[in-house]
């Protein structure tokens, strides 16, 4: 999971919709202090194996994304705010299904033959001192075989 979770990291921030604001974390409302917008975490998911013929074995990994904005007024971390160059989240989880969906990534042994989005959640807002952020969820399967 170590190197599946890395490697969704990197190819986040390969193509620079977050720039270095990509980051594991331990659940969708950890984020480090002061984090800039717009931003994602990754957080590890569910693993299930599964014995097949032949002595394989498929193994069936969940990922979660996280996408991060804030807001000032009602709505913006939603859907964006007019005249601003930072987009909602939903926009946002719509990047990280372009990025993602189908993509089966640069990893070791046990290479993936299956990547999909699984679902895409709803979003959550919090209250931080200085601003309200606004998140939603992505949950990606990834399967391989050893």
């Amino acid at each position: 999971m170590k190197e599946l979770l890395e490697a969704v990291v990197s190819a986040l921030k390969a193509r620079g919709d977050f720039g270095d604001r990509v980051f594991i974390t331990e659940a969708q409302e950890f984020v480090p202090p002061g984090l800039k917008t717009p931003a994602a975490g990754v957080k590890d998911g569910v693993v299930v194996s599964e014995d097949l013929t032949g002595g394989r074995r498929l193994e069936t990994l969940e990922v979660h994304v996280f996408v991060y904005g804030e807001a000032v007024l009602p709505g913006q971390a939603l859907l964006g705010a007019a005249g601003s160059s930072k987009p909602g989240v939903l926009a946002l989880a719509g990047k990280v299904r372009a990025i993602l969906d189908h993509n089966l990534l640069t990893m070791g042994p046990g290479n993936l033959v299956s990547a999909r989005v699984k679902e895409i959640g709803e979003s959550i807002s919090w209250q931080e001192p200085a601003r309200v952020l606004t998140s939603k969820y992505l949950t990606l399967v990834y399967e391989r075989e050893n």
